[in-house]
């Protein structure tokens, strides 16, 4: 049986690296995640901007009014424009909705925009006045959708037909490409001295963000999740780069609006034959002039913090990621520490604190508590954040219209995460014509092609329409790779679903549809033991050979199940993939050139698109930083609950005290509550209590700050990104009380009892009535849920040694763990309890890796993982 060994490699090379290079990792500051506002909440930065105004300076003064007596005029006087977000701002997306704009007009033939529509692309730009077009990322070569775009509309070129009449014959001279014999614009990089022509060396198909085709309604509104560039993603804009005098660079989005008329003044709808088009670029000066641009301040990246500042590194959960950037900029802002942060998963974290090697990382990320066999340190436990497993979901027609509501049960999240549907194995053909032999594995030849054909998804989902959202139907569901307590609990969910389990093991559903019986087989596995997997396993016994049509000798490279269905490199790569629809996966082209240089054929990358169908598990703050949606679930009370705040916070609420430390809540995948939301995340601060004093005061500190200021939801540095929920005053009681315990002169000792918040001495339910201490988004009187008691233990100590309670042994890392039972109903919560160690899976071989791959990993581990395409400078 062979699942993919692709994660478990990842795991120990990210675990190792930080073993070999710890010291480099904790230099390094948080990376910049963000968060992204919605239509239904806007941020205090949203701006609108009415066209007839004039064209607005860095300053917000005009810099440009606008001319009444202009052809164009009427086009755009009732126009306005609202990004969702201006300030703050990092690699994300914003929303831009508008009003007042030219209904989008077909052609007769119905396949080309001929006017009315918005376009979009960012610039940077230092001067008040705004970016110039060679200052813009536009026109990317071969982009989806460039055939269907009439003339230059696409492209950087400058049409002499029809002519415009800002470009005379001198300046129309300047703009001559000789290396084409045409006039275009050239590009400027923010990094470069003199214009390029062919802006490929930085940006291109795959990395552009550009948006050529914003669709208006016959009411004249519209809408589109634009997605910004950082410095980090987009060097030639470098946007949040500090600059030699210190300032932030700031960027600009800029609109170009298309209305009906030409730069020559022509009105293209006036043709009777229906067949006349918008042909000129957006960079025309006629068109440019009619721009609204956007000042967008951006969040400093790079190392923001001061290089003498104590290097204290933490390791841990994707959900952590935005948080961390957020609180990083305000701690270090007063001569504080850096909390350099590592992605990792969650056992990964759990056994580098808990092996105490020296320059490893003191703090891990976790929802599943540190235990003996994770490592000999004793821990301390401290919850920091509130947020979500979500499964986010990108559903866009080709004429713009977004669908904004899915559902999903047990069984369809379990189909889509074992290749179950036939395009989910490579170079599987389509099912034959009717009449014909389907010589296909019998067990898929029920099976639809995609979700979007499974008769139960278009049950829940009627607004779907295969048809129209066909596109990107192969990797609909992208997954992470790093193994994680989160992809657990979402195992578990699907294994309480009796629905699901039967169809696991192999019965098929209502409609005739089977699983793919090798992950079948391994996850029946996990169900007959009581464990769930905190990965998601690929069928690689399945691969794509075809011989060559010239040489039946010679072999095509092998297409198997990771190169069809790639992983992503966790929420946050996973959401931003998700908001272009960058399906990520490598399709055989017979015109690509191999690495060799010779010959033709090999796999090429298809290119983001800017509508179509698209899923990913992700986390609710990533889901909010992309603008995309997110699935409501079916809870075990046979409701479906989007990750709302208030679905989150109900969530929480009907969690479970830990099995190892009771103090340390466990997701309840039977809780009744039919407003909980199935999958809500509680991320712990796990802490190695034997470090030098000053590390212990520095993370301390950390804790302080993550319980006080740092659940203050908001857009400034040191708060709560959105998509998290501010902790209940009872967890923030919690880890205070860990961060006074580290300061004291013997942090081991086992502090005062308390009993978990929400739940009586007895481990029950408060009565009615009872002390109120908050719940998940509640204000710090306690209003809100999870309801009342005393705080829980604050330490949640975890100390390795002799293990009075005789407690079950945790799950190995990747291996699955125990499902939960009941509360016990004991007085006291367990603050010391250790666990008899178990074989560890493929970390028992952590020492003979770190011999061959440490040093590597040091180099290039999970610190990096972030980083999205680069563009070579120019």
């Amino acid at each position: 049986m062979k699942v993919s060994p692709a994660l478990r490699i990842r795991t120990v090379s990210a675990a190792l690296a930080l073993v070999a290079g710890a010291g480099l990792l904790a230099c390094q500051p948080a990376t910049p995640p963000a968060n992204a506002a919605t239509a239904d909440d806007l941020s205090d930065s949203a701006r609108t901007y009415a066209w007839s105004e004039g064209i607005v300076g860095a300053d917000d003064s005009i810099v440009a009014p606008r001319d009444p007596d202009h052809p164009m005029y009427e086009d755009f006087a009732d126009l306005e424009v609202t990004v969702s977000q201006t300030e703050d701002v990092r690699a994300q997306s914003v929303q831009v909705t508008w009003s007042g704009g030219v209904p989008t007009v077909i052609t007769s033939g119905g396949n080309q925009p001929a006017a009315g529509y918005l376009q979009l692309m960012q610039c940077w730009g230092d001067e008040n006045a705004g970016p110039d077009p060679e200052t813009c990322v536009w026109g990317a070569d071969g982009l989806p959708g460039t055939a269907s775009m009439p003339g230059d509309t696409g492209l950087r070129s400058l049409a002499t037909a029809p002519a415009d009449p800002l470009l005379d014959e001198d300046t129309l001279a300047g703009y001559l490409d000789p290396t084409i014999n045409r006039h275009r614009v050239p590009f400027l990089a923010a990094s470069a001295d003199e214009p390029v022509w062919d802006p490929v060396s930085y940006y291109d198909r795959w990395t552009t963000n550009e948006f050529r085709l914003g669709m208006t309604r016959a009411d004249g509104t519209g809408e589109r999740h634009f997605t910004l560039q950082d410095g980090t993603e987009a060097s030639h804009l470098g946007c949040g780069r500090t600059l030699e005098d210190g300032e932030v660079r700031d960027c600009w989005l800029v609109v170009v609006p298309r209305g009906t008329h030409e730069v020559d003044g022509f009105a293209v709808t006036d043709d009777p034959t229906g067949t006349s088009m918008l042909r000129t670029s957006p960079l025309s000066p006629t068109n440019w002039a009619q721009r609204i641009q956007v000042r967008l301040d951006f969040a400093p990246i790079g190392l923001f913090c001061p290089i003498e500042a104590a290097q204290r590194p933490t390791i841990g959960s994707d959900f952590m990621g935005a948080a961390m950037y957020s609180w990083q900029r305000a701690l270090c802002a007063d001569d504080g520490a850096v909390y350099g942060f590592t992605p990792a998963g969650d056992s990964t974290a759990r056994e580098t604190v808990a092996g105490g090697l020296p320059g490893n990382p003191g703090l891990g990320f976790t929802s599943a508590p540190v235990t003996e066999s994770d490592g000999p340190a004793p821990v301390v436990h401290a919850p920091v954040a509130i947020s979500g497993l979500a499964i986010g979901f990108n559903l866009v027609a080709p004429d713009g219209e977004r669908i904004d509501e899915l559902r999903l049960t047990p069984l369809l999240v379990a189909k889509l995460l074992t290749q179950t549907y036939w395009r989910d194995l490579p170079g599987l053909p389509a099912p034959p014509p009717a009449g014909q032999p389907d010589e296909r594995p019998e067990w898929i030849r029920a099976n639809p092609e995609t979700v979007l054909d499974d008769p139960g998804f278009q049950q829940l989902n009627p607004d779907v329409d295969p048809g129209v959202f066909r596109l990107h139907a192969s990797n609909l569901l992208k997954v992470p790779v790093e193994p994680s307590d989160a992809v657990r609990d979402l195992w578990r969910w699907i294994f309480h679903d009796e629905e699901a389990a039967a169809w696991l093991r192999g019965e098929p559903d209502e409609n005739g549809i089977r699983v793919n019986p090798v992950l079948g087989e391994v996850l029946t596995g996990h169900l007959e033991a009581g464990t769930a997997p905190d990965f998601v396993p690929r069928d690689v016994e399945y691969c794509f050979e075809v011989l060559s049509e010239e040489d039946e000798s010679a072999r095509r490279p092998r297409y198997c199940s990771l190169d069809l269905l790639p992983y992503t490199n966790g929420f946050e790569d996973g959401a931003r993939r998700n908001s272009i629809f960058e399906t990520n996966f490598w399709a055989y082209d017979p015109n690509a050139v191999p690495p060799s240089g010779q010959g033709r054929g090999w796999y090429s990358r298809p290119e983001p698109r800017p509508s179509g169908a698209a899923l990913t598990i992700t986390d609710s703050v990533s889901a909010a930083q992309y603008g995309i949606g997110t699935a409501a679930l079916l809870n075990a009370a046979g409701e479906f609950v989007a990750p709302t705040e208030a679905g989150i916070a109900a969530g929480v609420e009907a969690m479970l005290p830990g099995d190892e430390i009771e103090s340390v809540l466990q997701v309840d995948p039977e809780a009744a509550d039919p407003a909980a939301y199935p999958l809500p995340a509680v991320t712990y601060a796990a802490v190695r209590v034997e470090q030098e004093d000053e590390a212990l005061a520095d993370y301390s500190t950390f804790l302080e700050h993550a319980a006080g200021a740092g659940q203050t939801p908001g857009w400034s540095p040191g708060e709560l990104p959105e998509g998290y929920l501010p902790l209940p005053e009872y967890m923030r009681e919690q880890t205070l009380a860990v961060a006074a315990q580290l300061v004291q002169e013997d942090p081991v000792e086992k502090p005062p009892g308390l009993t978990p918040g929400g739940r009586g001495e007895d481990g029950e339910d408060p009565p009615p009535g009872g002390d109120a201490s908050g719940g998940p988004g509640s204000d710090p009187a306690g209003n809100g849920a999870p309801g009342s008691g005393d705080a829980p233990d604050p330490a949640s100590l975890s100390p390795a040694g002799d293990d009075p309670t005789g407690g079950t042994a945790p799950p190995a890392p990747g291996g699955g763990t125990e499902n939960p039972a009941p509360p016990s109903g004991d007085d006291d919560v367990l603050v010391a309890q250790s666990t008899p160690g178990e074989p560890v899976g493929p970390m028992q071989y952590a020492l003979l890796v770190v011999l061959i791959v440490g040093l590597a990993g040091a180099l290039a581990g999970p610190a990096l993982l972030r980083l999205g395409p680069r563009a070579p400078a120019g």
